[in-house]
Parts: structure tokens; sequence; C-alpha cells
């Protein structure tokens, strides 16, 4: 959904978190992809074999983009917003960073409904997943901090998708969103 969505021939897109840059065979060839993340991953090898000739690596955070105002036409994040110190900070960073009228396209994991035994075993591993998986917060609300940073006054205009379904291969954190704000 996010290719589809995000990446078009000859934009330029971030991807704040790409990590090894799994995502790299959704671009295509002509994309000139930028990769975002706090420490220099493994990504250039992947990029080259996905056959981006113009990908480009930044080391920086998701909160504090190192980038102008208005430098992207898309941005992508997948698992990432979990583990970020203000995923609030983020947003408004990655809407600062987008051209008007670019999209940002995003796959992350979420609280699971209150009261559901995922719920509780979310809550009960977060403490534990956060010092063994980089700050990763299994139970955060994501999606309705997502939601609410799109309207009139706020960092991004409309919500084109915005859907939860639940990934059981993902445990804990098979309960998921997908969807695409744009500036």
């Amino acid at each position: 959904m996010i290719a589809d969505t995000i990446a078009g021939p000859g934009r330029s897109v971030l991807e704040v978190g790409i990590g090894a840059n799994r995502n790299a065979l959704l671009y295509p060839p002509s994309t000139r992809l930028v990769g975002l993340d706090a420490t220099e991953p493994d990504a250039r090898a992947v990029a080259r074999a996905a056959g981006l000739a113009d990908f480009s690596f930044v080391r920086g955070r998701a909160e504090a983009l190192p980038f102008a105002d208005a430098t992207f036409d898309a941005v992508v994040t997948t698992l990432v917003l979990c583990s970020v110190d203000d995923p609030g900070a983020a947003a408004r960073e990655i809407a600062r960073v987008l051209k008007p009228g670019g999209r940002y396209g995003f796959v992350e994991h979420v609280a699971a409904p209150e009261g559901t035994w995922l719920d509780r075993q979310q809550r009960l591993l977060d403490p534990l997943q956060q010092r063994v998986a980089h700050n990763c917060h299994l139970h955060r609300d994501i999606d309705d901090m997502l939601l609410a940073s799109a309207g009139p006054g706020r960092p991004f205009r409309e919500v084109l998708r915005c859907a939860r379904y639940v990934d059981e291969d993902m445990w804990p954190i098979s309960q998921q969103v997908s969807g695409v704000l744009v500036r």
C-alpha cells in the first residue's frame, strides 16, 4: 500500500528509521531516496541491489530532522514511532519537511483495544520491551495521535486513509495501523 501511494517515478522520498532498508524493493528505481536512522545501518548495499541509484543516508533523529522545510515529496515510516522519544514531535517534523501536498505513509504497531488479552500482554511486557528493543513501546496510541495531527490548523491537512488490522505473526505487536496523511 505505501509503495503505491507514496513512491512515484522521480519522487524525493525520506524514509525515517530506514534500518536495513527492507522497503528498498518497494520504490521505483528512479526514486531519490534518503534514509535516516539514529545509527548508520548497512542500507547502501540493499539500495544498490534494489536498483536505487539515487540513495543517500543521513544519521539523525525523527524528532529533529536535519532537513530544510518542504524538502520531500513523501515520507515513510515503518515500525518507527514506537521507539522515538516523542512521537508527536516526530509527526510535526515529518510534516515540516514535506512539500505542500506531500504524503506521509506509515505502517506502525499500536496499542491493542483496551481490555483485550493482547492489551494486557502489551502492558505487562512494555517495560521489558523498551529495554531490550531499542525503546520500543508496545502500547502507544500512535494512530490516535496521527489522526489528531490532521485537519485545519494542524500539521497535516487531511487523512487519505488510516486502517487498523491484526497481523497474528507479529505478536506482541500484532495490532497495527497503516495509512497516508497529506500535508
